[in-house]
């Protein structure tokens, strides 16, 4: 007899004894009956397991979660082709059933490879979507809409800059909901694109979010296709430009008791808008004291 045809006959008396050996006792029995019904389920999982073995020898990473169409249909076939074989059907060529034996094996060896593998890329997909529910909020809303920067003016209708500003509690008065872990806030300018609001530079750490106007990065000026903009565009931050170059002067209220004095003429009746902050000193030509 060749001794293939000897190892075949040795290895179905061990399973042979095995199997009466844990069927001598009632809870052995009762489990190898469970074992021998979930069978079905171990087809499935062997033909999932080919595939994610194919698919790392076809060039691409451990894809235990078909991503697209035809992937689906060559899981499928794996699957399909799997529990036929465990059925003891499409078996033609004598060689097969000795192949499907090597092909359970090493199943049953990358099983757990493929699970870890599984559970490794469910945490990643979760991580993601965490991080985008996570992402920079504002911190202030006015109106139902976010406020994502706040300009100052003093009593004569002048921008102030570096204000810093708190809230009732003393709790610096913030316009992100985690401004330690927050390096830039997004903003829509007048043609919809995307602008960078980022805290000041005058706190260290990333802790100038309170400071106001706070600075910003232009949609010219951000490429979205780097990693870590808050650091990468941090150092180019421009104050961010007032609204107006100056509002209406507040009113000196009178004390109790004293007649209110003449208001001064107010500069406009509303807030004068401006492209600049401050516009430099224009010269006046004065008339010549020759004749």
């Amino acid at each position: 007899m060749p001794r293939l045809g000897r190892l075949r006959i040795r290895i179905g008396e061990a399973r042979a004894g095995a199997a009466r050996r844990i069927r001598s006792s009632v809870a052995g029995a009762a489990l190898l009956d469970f074992l021998l019904v979930l069978r079905p389920v171990w087809w499935v999982l062997r033909g999932w397991v080919v595939y994610a073995v194919v698919a790392v020898l076809a060039g691409g990473g451990i894809s235990t979660v078909p991503t697209d169409p035809l992937r689906w249909v060559v899981l499928a076939a794996f699957v399909i082709l799997s529990v036929q074989w465990g059925r003891g059907r499409w078996l033609p060529w004598r060689w097969l059933p000795r192949f499907r034996t090597l092909v359970s094996v090493c199943a049953v060896l990358v099983l757990p490879i493929v699970l870890l593998a599984s559970a490794h890329n469910a945490g990643a997909q979760n991580s993601a979507y965490v991080d985008y529910n996570s992402a920079p909020t504002p911190g202030l809303m006015q109106n139902g809409q976010a406020v994502t920067n706040v300009f100052a003016y003093d009593a004569d209708g002048q921008p102030l800059t570096d204000v810093q500003l708190f809230d009732q509690d003393g709790r610096a008065l913030n316009v992100v909901n985690d401004p330690v872990n927050t390096n830039y806030l997004t903003q829509f300018d007048a043609a919809g694109d995307k602008d960078m609001v980022m805290p000041s530079l005058l706190v260290p750490g990333g802790g100038g979010w309170n400071v106001f106007p706070l600075r910003l990065v232009t949609s010219d000026d951000v490429d979205y296709t780097y990693d870590h903009l808050g650091q990468a565009y941090q150092a180019d931050a421009a104050p961010a430009p007032f609204p107006f170059a100056q509002v209406r002067p507040l009113v000196e209220l009178p004390a109790v008791g004293e007649p209110s004095p003449t208001p001064a003429p107010a500069l406009s009746p509303e807030p004068t808008a401006a492209p600049t902050l401050s516009p430099g000193p224009t010269a006046s030509a004065a008339p010549t004291a020759e004749q």
